[in-house]
This record gives structure tokens, sequence and C-alpha cells, in this order.
């Protein structure tokens, strides 16, 4: 049984190491998956490339609008968004710093790194 609150932290476009097509296949699987699990996670973190899963024209965008629609919260690296220069193109989600992720990170009750 899962944990009574979970994060999921997403650190890139891809899931796993090795083919790149094939792990964006799986990163697209996965995130479509999260919103049809019993137990939601409390919040989904994206930092480093996986920001650019937040952007308009990811092909997993809508299914992280959904999750945020049924309460899981989106949260973004700041850092990160600023980093790759794609405030302008982001399509779900809210900004955030390492403070608030690091607190959210702490206070789950288990992290889930895809």
């Amino acid at each position: 049984d899962l944990p009574t609150n979970y994060v999921v932290c997403i650190k890139s476009e891809l899931m796993g190491e090795g083919d790149t097509e094939l792990g964006k296949l799986l990163i697209e699987t996965f995130v479509d998956n999260l919103k049809l699990q019993e137990q939601l996670p409390t919040h989904v973190v994206l930092y480093n490339g996986g920001v650019k899963l937040a952007m308009k024209q990811s092909a997993v965008c809508n299914s992280l609008s959904e999750l945020e629609e049924l309460g899981t919260r989106i949260m973004l690296c700041g850092t990160c968004i600023d980093h790759y220069g794609i405030q302008m193109d982001l399509g779900v989600g809210m900004i955030s710093n390492m403070v608030v992720i690091t607190e959210t990170l702490a206070s789950a009750g288990h992290v889930i790194y895809p």
C-alpha cells in the first residue's frame, strides 16, 4: 500500500537511460497512467530537463493538466525554467523555488522518481 501521501519527482524529459525515443514514450505513458491511480500524488515536481514536460507543445502537457484538475499540484523549478528560457511556453503548473520544492519532498510520505 502507498503511504498517505506521495510526490512524483521528474528530472528529465525521458524515463530511464538508453534509447531517447523509448525514454520519451515511457515518460508519456507513466504520466498518463498517474491519473488512473487509486491514490493520486499530492504533487508532481518537475526540475532540470523535466520542466520541459510542462510546455504547451509537450506530449504530456494534457495529462499534467488533467492531474492538476484532479487536485495534484504541478510544481516547476523556476531556476530551471529561466535556464531553458521557456517561461512563455508553459502550459501547466506553477513556478516554484528550491525552498518550497525541498519542503515538499522532505514532508512527503514517499517520493517516486520515474
